[in-house]
């Protein structure tokens, strides 16, 4: 998404953690490399977790718990209604972001 990077610079600048949970394989991981912005991602969890599968908060669990977020102050951000579904069964606050039609 256009203006993606300025976010993730923002957020490092101003001490924002980013973590990916992707149904995807490790391959994410390589996409990040190849788009240089892994370094603004503390954790990536891919499916090679195994953890259960989207709308299940398992993988977001794991992070809460990992990592001792405060969920009044952790947001997960997607792009479709799964991720909405996820941050509501994990008790966290959702941005859900869409592609305007041009």
């Amino acid at each position: 998404m256009d203006g993606s990077k300025e976010i993730l610079l923002w957020t490092k600048q101003n001490n924002v953690q980013n973590y990916i949970y992707t149904h995807k394989s490790d391959v994410a991981n390589t996409i990040l490399k190849d788009l240089n912005i892994a370094s603004f991602f503390v954790e990536v969890v891919t499916s090679s977790y195994e953890f259960k599968r989207k709308p299940d908060p398992q993988a977001i669990e794991y992070l809460i718990e990992k990592y001792n977020l405060d969920k009044r102050k952790t947001y997960y951000i997607g792009d479709r209604l799964l991720d909405i579904e996820v941050a509501i069964y994990a008790n966290i606050n959702s941005i859900n972001l869409s592609k305007k039609n041009e």
